[in-house]
């Protein structure tokens, strides 16, 4: 788990992690990359953040949301050297095993009304801003948007918005998991290599 006390992380301080992570009960956690892991049992709270920030930014992020454990790709992990974390968690090698994940065993503690989701402006005016999102406010938009389009088990969404934005995370991922359905996930927008998706994975659904 977390450690107990409070401290920048180093540069070489990471796990790399091969399972999902716990968090403690109502942590907010930093994901900075384009894939989330979830929680199993105890509220967290996600603040999704572009891959493309800076350690400045990233430093304002952590301590205006009071995130203690961030989520990151291997290519970003030098950015939160020296920034206060209780753990910097670095996805890396993770491979399809093929084999469906094991139920979990515990109950979510959580409530319509707790707080689950904190994305940030984009800071036009000022330092970005978070919006709190309750568990009731993101399940009536994911639920909402996958009624709207019809997204079904059988939908094959292609995504190439990004997952820190509401767009790519609410409507191409979170609606495409909530009805049970598949995502192609371009990583970088290339319009050749996005038509050349559609027609190799039968795509039938995109929100860009």
């Amino acid at each position: 788990g977390p450690r107990s006390k409070s401290r920048p992380a180093a540069a070489g301080d990471h796990r790399c992690c091969s399972a999902p992570h716990g968090l403690a009960p109502a942590a907010p956690c930093t994901i900075s990359m384009h894939t989330s892991r979830g929680r199993s049992s105890e509220a967290a709270v996600a603040v999704p953040v572009s891959p493309a920030n800076v350690a400045q930014e990233l430093r304002h992020y952590l301590e205006d949301s009071g995130a203690r454990v961030a989520v990151v790709e291997r290519e970003v992990a030098a950015r939160f050297a020296g920034l206060p974390l209780d753990e910097l968690v670095v996805m890396d090698g993770l491979r399809a095993s093929g084999q469906a994940p094991a139920p979990s065993t515990s109950t979510s503690t959580s409530k319509a009304d707790d707080l689950c989701l904190m994305p940030y402006t984009s800071g036009s005016t000022g330092h970005p801003k978070g919006c709190m999102h309750t568990h009731a406010t993101c399940l009536h938009n994911i639920a909402g948007s996958a009624m709207w389009k019809h997204v079904t088990g059988d939908a094959v969404a292609l995504a190439t918005a990004p997952f820190f934005h509401v767009t790519g995370l609410i409507h191409s991922f979170l609606a495409t998991v909530y009805a049970g359905g598949t995502i192609v996930i371009q990583r970088r927008w290339d319009p050749l290599q996005a038509a050349a998706l559609v027609e190799r994975h039968r795509c039938t659904h995109w929100d860009n």
